[in-house]
C-alpha cells in the first residue's frame, strides 16, 4: 500500500491511502507465483498519473499544494535530460561485473539505480548504449519489458485520468530522428474528457467506464497503433528542432544574462548550456540604468511648476 500510495501515485493525504488499492496489493501479497498476479502495464498507468500531476500543479495557487503522480519518476528523468541540478556521479567507473548476479537478469540495475548508488557526471540517453559499457552485468530485463509500448499512440490512463504521451516530439529520447515539425496526434484527446476527475462526485465504476472505456480498448491494438520510428537521429534535423523552439520554449532554463552574450543552441545539447560569469554585472548594469532613468523623471517632474489653481 505504501508502494502503490506514497511512491508510484502520491496523494496529498499524508496519513491515508486511496483504498483503489487493497484489492491490487492483497493480489500481489496472496500471489504464490508471478502467474497469480495480473499483469498491468505499471509504466504506463504511473507516466499518466505523473502526467496529471503536472497538469494540475499548473492552476494551483495555495501555498500548501503540492506535486502528485510520482515525483521520483520526475525527478531521475530530470537528472538524465537536464545538465542543471543533476547529483555527480562517477561516469569514469563501471560498476563491478559480479556487483549484480541474477540468472534470471530480474534483480539488476535499473537507471535509477545507477543515479542513487554512485556518484559521477552524465551517463548519457535513457537505457542507451553509454550504459552497457559502464554496466557490464547489463539492465534488468524488467526495463524493456514493455518496450513494445514504447511508441503506441493509445492514450495513457490512471484510474479516470486520460493523457496522452506525444513522443513524436521527443524522438531524440528514442534515438530516432527529430523531425521540425512533429506531426499532429491522429485522435486528439478532447478538453473535456482531460478533465475528469473524481473531485466532488459519487459516480460508480460503471459509470466512469462508459466515459473512459473507449480509451481502455485502445490498449488492445497499442502495440501495432505506434508512432513511427525507423529513421535514426538526424543531427542536422535536431540542430534545426532546437534553432526553431529554443527561443520559445528553453531560454527561460538559462541563468539571466546578457541576450547577445547566449551562443546558439547546438545538437550536442538537451538544452543550451552557457557560461553566468557576466550575469551578475549584466544586472547590475541594468539596476544601474534603471535608477539613472527614474532619477531623469524625478528631475524632469519637479521641475515642472505646480498648476494655478482656477479662479
Amino acid at each position: 500500500m505504501w508502494l502503490l500510495g506514497k511512491v508510484m501515485f502520491t496523494e496529498n493525504h499524508q496519513t491515508t491511502s486511496s483504498r483503489r488499492y487493497i484489492s491490487i496489493a492483497q493480489e500481489i501479497a496472496e500471489a504464490r507465483c508471478a502467474d497469480d498476479i495480473i499483469p498491468q502495464s505499471w509504466g504506463s498507468t504511473v507516466l499518466a498519473a505523473t502526467y496529471r500531476g503536472l497538469c494540475n500543479a499548473c492552476t494551483l495557487v495555495s501555498p500548501k499544494s503540492s506535486l502528485l503522480g510520482c515525483p521520483l519518476l520526475l525527478q531521475l528523468w530530470s537528472w538524465e535530460m537536464f545538465p542543471i541540478g543533476r547529483p555527480d556521479i562517477d561516469a569514469e567507473r563501471p560498476f563491478e561485473a559480479n556487483g549484480f548476479d541474477d540468472a534470471d537478469r530480474i534483480d539488476m540495475p535499473t537507471f535509477g539505480i545507477v543515479w542513487t548508488r554512485r556518484e559521477g557526471d552524465d551517463l548519457g540517453a535513457l537505457y542507451g548504449g553509454s550504459r552497457a559499457c559502464k554496466i557490464p552485468s547489463g539492465i534488468s530485463i524488467l526495463c524493456y519489458r514493455d518496450c513494445a509500448y514504447w511508441m503506441t499512440q493509445s492514450k495513457i490512463i490512471f484510474d479516470v485520468s486520460v493523457e496522452v504521451m506525444a513522443q513524436q516530439r521527443i524522438m531524440r529520447q528514442f534515438g530516432s530522428c527529430q523531425l521540425v515539425d512533429p506531426p499532429p496526434s491522429i485522435a486528439p484527446l478532447p478538453a473535456y474528457i482531460h478533465k475528469y476527475n473524481r473531485k466532488g462526485t459519487s459516480h460508480s465504476s460503471t459509470w466512469w467506464l462508459q466515459r473512459v472505456g473507449s480509451y481502455v480498448d485502445e490498449w488492445l491494438t497499442a502495440t501495432t497503433h505506434v508512432w513511427r520510428h525507423d529513421e535514426q537521429f538526424d543531427p542536422q534535423e535536431f540542430d534545426a528542432y532546437l534553432q526553431r523552439y529554443t527561443t520559445a520554449a528553453r531560454v527561460r532554463l538559462i541563468p539571466p544574462t546578457d541576450p547577445a552574450e547566449a551562443p546558439p543552441a547546438s545538437m550536442y545539447d538537451m538544452y543550451p548550456t552557457q557560461s553566468t560569469a557576466g550575469s551578475r554585472q549584466h544586472a547590475d548594469q541594468m539596476t544601474s540604468d534603471l535608477q539613472d532613468e527614474v532619477a531623469r523623471y524625478t528631475r524632469q517632474v519637479s521641475s515642472v511648476p505646480l498648476l494655478q489653481p482656477r479662479d
